[in-house]
């Protein structure tokens, strides 16, 4: 078994844990966030933000982006909450990004994988599961936003996490069975849109196929027209403004909080389907040559 089938035939479990640590901390208040990342980690500050302003009637005030963009597009200041996701800990421009918060006076808390690297900048660490082996991260990912929502939206966030640990996984021999075509473009909007570009991502990273995403308001801004025929794969939000306009294999985002988990977590298992039908190995980390 590779160490990415692992991680994620583990990835549920993981829930269980890190949700009912992560509820188990003094809930921070009502304070703006700053939500900051890059790669995957990165989705997940933007994931994070989708979740918590889920329903909300006063959703909370709320920043998602990446670390480059702290003290440009954003300034930090005293009374923020400053959330950094690094699943390694070791994230140069986040971690700037967490000490330029913490000069400013902004409280700060890192979320990194256990045995990560312990950033002194950082207020509250809170951990998810173990470092993964391997460059395609998949529990550590869904693990982070886990960690993030049961801290800050509380045991109600907590307990969704609780009833997704519960469920069962995909079947992997099936989705290599009928997986079909390897999508050209993921497309989605809403959390949608973070759902698509982290699967496009595990494409890339699993199965070496340079795979975009995009919103998919934004999919109709040229691209759409560009590449005529291309496989389309469509993250499908109840409130996407062109769901009937998308003509594509869908994965289906429930109206609720955490209603974008088992699309992205179908994608994350067909990313590994299809990397095991074309005799790649998952594990292997991208080489130079790969990655041009």
């Amino acid at each position: 078994m590779t160490h990415v089938e692992l991680s994620l035939c583990r990835q549920r479990a993981l829930w269980g844990e890190v949700s009912a640590r992560a509820a188990a901390l003094s809930a921070p208040g009502r304070r703006r966030l700053l939500l900051f990342g890059l790669g995957s980690s990165g989705h997940c500050a933007h994931l994070t933000a989708e979740t918590l302003a889920f329903g909300s009637p006063e959703p909370p005030a709320c920043w998602a982006g990446s670390p480059l963009d702290v003290g440009r597009l954003v300034a930090p200041r005293p009374g923020d909450l400053a959330v950094a996701f690094s699943h390694r800990g070791k994230t140069p421009p986040t971690l700037a990004a967490l000490e330029r918060c913490r000069r400013a006076g902004a409280a700060t808390a890192m979320i990194c994988a256990a045995g990560a690297a312990q950033s002194r900048c950082a207020d509250t660490v809170l951990a998810t599961g173990p470092v993964e082996r391997c460059e395609p991260h998949t529990s550590g990912m869904t693990g982070a936003v886990c960690a993030a929502t049961s801290w800050l939206g509380g045991r109600e966030a907590a307990a969704a996490w609780q009833r997704l640990a519960a469920a069962p996984d995909p079947d992997l021999a099936a989705f290599r069975r009928d997986a079909g075509e390897a999508p050209d473009v993921v497309v989605g909007h809403g959390a949608g849109r973070w759902v698509a570009r982290e699967g496009a991502l595990k494409f890339v990273e699993m199965a070496r196929r340079p795979v975009c995403a995009f919103d998919s308001e934004e999919y109709f801004h040229g691209w759409a027209f560009a590449r005529a025929g291309a496989v389309v794969w469509h993250v499908a939000a109840p409130q996407d403004p062109r769901a009937q306009l998308v003509s594509a294999r869908r994965f289906a985002v429930s109206p609720e909080a955490l209603g974008w988990v088992e699309a992205l977590v179908q994608l994350q298992w067909l990313a590994l389907a299809f990397a095991l039908e074309r005799g790649l190995d998952p594990d292997e980390p991208l080489t130079a040559k790969d990655k041009s």
